[in-house]
């Protein structure tokens, strides 16, 4: 598997704890410091000397997400890759799990799990938390990124025939690479396991709450999916459902990031050009309530 990190020296230890606590045994662990400033560097070797499985390795300049991870890939020598963000954590059967459905499935290419969140949400995701989403995976997944990036088992071969990770992109490398893959080999070598098999962890510091990149970044990975080889005008209603949830997912983060101007400016834009517009008047009002402070009103 490969960590990549940066400045997460306080979650690292937990993250690799749950990689020694797999009953599969049978695992390497490439750790990839991006440059930290921290306490990464000095937490990371000595993972390092204790596990012989676990190898360290630094970059002295910082390359961003998607080198870091491909960088990580490319020093694996396994059949599979499974990244492991530094501040989520595994269940102690992800592994086992997921290598025993390759084995039931060998065309499968990847394979992903249900999220358990931390802290905000401390129960996990209930039996069939994917199940209306995943019936309609092309389209669910071009809507939203719903594979939780450390929950992935992907094989070699799959990942080295689309490229890896598309360091271009300032944002949703990981949700840009699932499209490459579903693009490349199909939906249904892209396997659900509906179990929570990792621990999502939800803190300031994260890259997902970074509101300017994140928005930016998942506009880029939407509107380059959506075009690329005319699935848009395939599926034209797919197409705008899609566009509609991506808008209003830019809503939502400016919103609780604390631009509630962006915010407003950005919602009214669409819910004038929407030709649901009475609807959508309606859902930036909610909005805008929200970020007044005030209860949501039920929709109408």
């Amino acid at each position: 598997m490969v960590i990549a990190a940066h400045n997460y020296g306080a979650f690292l230890g937990q993250a690799v704890a749950s990689v020694q606590a797999q009953t599969c045994a049978d695992w390497e662990c490439v750790i990839v410091d991006d440059a930290s400033t921290d306490s990464t560097r000095a937490v990371a070797e000595d993972l390092a000397v204790a596990d012989r499985r676990i190898r360290y390795v630094r970059n002295e300049t910082n390359l961003g997400e998607a080198r870091t991870r491909n960088l990580g890939a490319r020093l694996t020598r396994g059949t599979f890759i499974a990244p492991l963000d530094a501040d989520d954590w595994w269940h102690p059967e992800k592994l086992q799990r997921q290598l025993a459905a390759a084995d039931d499935r060998p065309d499968v290419v990847l394979s992903f799990a249900a999220p358990i969140l931390m802290p905000g949400n401390r129960a996990p995701c209930a039996p069939g938390y994917f199940a209306a989403w995943a019936t309609d995976f092309e389209s669910g997944l071009r809507r939203q990124n719903c594979v939780y990036h450390s929950s992935v088992l992907v094989r070699r071969f799959a990942l080295e025939a689309v490229g890896g990770y598309d360091a271009g992109l300032p944002y949703g490398v990981d949700w840009d690479l699932w499209l490459r893959l579903l693009e490349r080999f199909g939906g249904s070598r892209l396997r659900l396991i509906d179990d929570p098999l990792i621990y999502y962890r939800l803190h300031d510091g994260s890259m997902s709450r970074r509101w300017d990149i994140a928005t930016r970044g998942t506009r880029a990975v939407a509107v380059r999916h959506l075009l690329r080889r005319g699935w848009a005008w395939r599926h034209p209603r797919s197409a705008w459902r899609a566009l509609d949830e991506q808008l209003w997912r830019e809503v939502d983060i400016l919103a609780s990031a604390g631009q509630p101007g962006r915010a407003v400016r950005t919602g009214a834009l669409w819910a004038g050009l929407s030709p649901f517009r009475r609807w959508r008047w309606q859902r930036l009002r909610q909005r805008l309530l929200a970020a007044a402070g005030a209860p949501a009103l039920p929709p109408r």
